[in-house]
């Protein structure tokens, strides 16, 4: 992932900025992609790797339960302090397979690059594309249809707007990469890894209201990277030490000693 620095301010947009986009906190992204500090790895973002993997290993009819061990194994190659986790994830290991067992896969996948494809999209205004990978393609009669996995610790229908905002991003692209005449249809596939295993599959439909979201999101960040403003966001509930990696450091980097505080009013 390149460094966002003053000589070129949009690498915030490259690699898998579909999903950086959907960060609550401009903060957060100017710490770990402006200044460069490392972001530690959470337990909830490792387990939604490894399932989604797992659920792509049952579609191809593959030992999920292996594929599961080896992404795990992969991810702690990668970053050794992931090690520190190592007995929440044997804890939490047969829930993980009991949800993944739940999950349907009587679907049809797209007949090229279904899995993990990436995707670009220019929007009117920014500077590069946004680019993202989508979990899969599916084929609907005929028609291809965007999923994201999610694992979640209970089933709820619920789809949050960065949920939405990421499926918008991903349909818009397959439309203008498959010259469709038609914005296409997206779904979440829900696995439950909690101490009740499902899964579910969500339809939602790409609205007005979701692409206009994604264009004033869109010129936000323009305007932060045009500018180089990086305000934190402290009313959104990822702004706690289990949530943000940053947390401790801007707390630190904002708190105003009380007396100059004092000196600001009057």
């Amino acid at each position: 992932m390149g460094l966002l620095i003053p000589e070129d301010r949009t690498s915030i947009w490259t690699n898998n900025s579909a999903s950086r986009l959907n960060n609550p906190c401009l903060k957060a992204l100017d710490y770990q992609y402006n200044k460069g500090l490392p972001r530690p790895p959470s337990r909830e973002m490792d387990r939604g790797i490894v399932v989604e993997d797992m659920g792509v290993a049952k579609i191809y009819q593959k030992d999920f339960q292996e594929a599961g061990e080896q992404k795990l194994q992969q991810l702690i190659a990668e970053r050794p302090e992931r090690s520190e986790h190592l007995e929440w994830y044997k804890e939490q290991w047969p829930r993980w397979i009991a949800g993944v067992e739940t999950y349907r896969t009587d679907f049809d996948l797209w007949p090229r690059d279904p899995v993990q494809r990436k995707v670009a999209l220019s929007i009117e205004g920014t500077t590069p594309t946004l680019v993202g990978f989508i979990d899969l393609l599916v084929d609907q009669g005929g028609e291809p249809v965007i999923v994201d996995i999610k694992s979640k610790g209970q089933l709820s229908w619920g789809v949050p707007q960065t949920w939405r905002r990421q499926l918008t991003i991903y349909s818009l692209a397959i439309k203008a990469d498959m010259k469709l005449d038609f914005i296409p249809q997206a779904q979440i596939h829900m696995i439950s890894v909690g101490k009740t295993p499902g899964s579910r599959v969500i339809d939602v439909e790409i609205t007005a209201d979701d692409i206009s979201d994604l264009i004033d999101r869109t010129s936000v960040m323009q305007f932060s990277i045009d500018n180089d403003y990086w305000p934190r966001n402290t009313n959104s509930d990822k702004c706690s030490e289990r949530w943000c990696s940053f947390y401790g450091r801007c707390w630190s980097d904002h708190l105003i000693p009380l007396d100059r505080s004092l000196e600001k009013f009057s």
